[in-house]
């Protein structure tokens, strides 16, 4: 599946390390959320177009989802902010849910496939 996230869609981020990647786990057991391992990718010369891969940490190729990040830098977009959880909903796995937390707020976007 393949994602496309506007600067209007997605107006928060995470922090992310170093280097060009950034690798965080996340999950929630409560809520039966998969746990996921996030790598973001960005690249000088394209920085308006990322992707994102999530993957559950036990098996690499059974979950996998691709988002283009546009109209802004990966690096201006992920920084300062927690990515807190994702969730691909059980009836629409056309949409992926995805909660943030900045300076001690909790808010979330969903994001729907689009075709490509």
């Amino acid at each position: 599946m393949i994602f496309t996230i506007s600067l209007e869609d997605l107006n928060q981020g995470i922090e992310y390390a170093d280097g060009d990647y950034l690798i965080a786990f996340l999950g929630d057991s409560i809520n039966r959320r998969e746990q996921l391992k996030i790598l973001i990718n960005w690249t000088s010369k394209d920085p308006g177009a990322s992707v994102i891969y999530l993957l559950p940490r036990q098996d690499k190729e059974a979950f996998k989802h691709e988002f283009n990040i546009v109209g802004v830098p990966a690096y201006l977009l992920f920084r300062n902010y927690q990515l807190i959880s994702t969730h691909v909903g059980d009836v629409d796995e056309d949409r992926l849910d995805i909660w943030f937390k900045y300076e001690g707020i909790v808010s979330s976007k969903s994001i729907v496939r689009t075709e490509g």
